[in-house]
């Protein structure tokens, strides 16, 4: 049985996770930020190995700003750089800051990563901002590894797997809807101010080299089947073959959409209206 990742290993997430998703997330979180100015504290929720830490260090350290790296899991603190002079384990949830005392948040797939995500973490960084204070997220959006989903779905039907076909099924709804992330944000108090959507690529030439990437195996089937740590060989020389199958003249494509979202604490806190209305 093949073991998929879950992203507490600092390796895999600086081989696999990195290069494919957040490195372009980063790109795209880093462009959105809004300017930042002295004596502000800037905040970096959910650091990792430290992709955008380095980056937004120097970006506090030039306007004159304070920063600090949040990352929940101690092994993938060790990794954040030491650029950031102040680097926190703490759960998004949990923040352990005051009410009201951070302006910016920056946070690269790190909120909402899943359509039906607990919105405490949102909740978390709405209580710490300052009004007015500006949260910067990116996220994974529908779409993302659907031709991928497709055909894995095909080939679990054909070798009987239909726990692992319902997962697959399951894990492709999960990811985030635009407007369900927009109607999060207002859910949570915040008042949305634009979106952004790229979608970034990952070409195989044929079956066997889409099934022997470290990404896919590791990465990318963990992120469509969350309720499944394994899976079978047959599932996958049944997926390399229907890439050859279907895609016998072309290279397949992994399709990642991702998404950044600009938001900010209203001035004046507005609460959402009850929904039905």
């Amino acid at each position: 049985m093949t073991r998929v990742g879950l992203f507490n290993d600092p390796d895999q997430v600086a081989e696999d996770l990195v290069p494919a998703v957040l490195a372009p997330a980063g790109e795209m979180l880093m462009d959105a930020l809004p300017p930042f100015a002295a004596d502000q504290l800037v905040v970096e929720l959910g650091a990792r190995v430290g992709l955008c830490t380095g980056p937004l260090a120097v970006r506090a350290h030039k306007a004159g700003a304070r920063f600090v790296a949040v990352e929940q899991q101690r092994k993938l603190l060790a990794h954040v750089p030491r650029a950031a002079p102040l680097r926190i384990q703490a759960k998004l949830e949990q923040l352990p800051f005051a009410s009201e005392s951070v302006d910016h948040i920056a946070a690269n797939c790190a909120l909402l990563t899943r359509e039906s995500s607990s919105r405490r973490a949102l909740a978390s960084a709405f209580r710490v901002l300052k009004p007015g204070g500006s949260l910067t997220m990116t996220t994974l959006l529908e779409g993302s590894f659907e031709e991928l989903c497709d055909l894995l779905v095909e080939a679990c039907e054909q070798a009987s797997l239909f726990d692992l076909q319902a997962a697959v099924l399951d894990g492709r709804d999960e990811f985030v809807v635009e407007q369900g992330a927009v109607d999060a944000l207002f859910e949570t108090g915040f008042r949305h101010l634009s979106t952004g959507v790229a979608e970034h690529a990952v070409l195989f030439p044929d079956g066997p080299a889409l099934i022997a990437d470290t990404f896919v195996r590791r990465t990318a089937l963990a992120l469509v089947m969350r309720a499944h740590t394994t899976l079978p060989p047959e599932a996958l020389a049944r997926l390399s073959r229907a890439v050859d199958s279907y895609f016998e003249d072309t290279d397949f494509v992994v399709r990642i959409r991702l998404g950044v979202f600009r938001a900010e604490r209203p001035a004046q806190d507005v609460l959402a209206p009850p929904k039905g209305m």
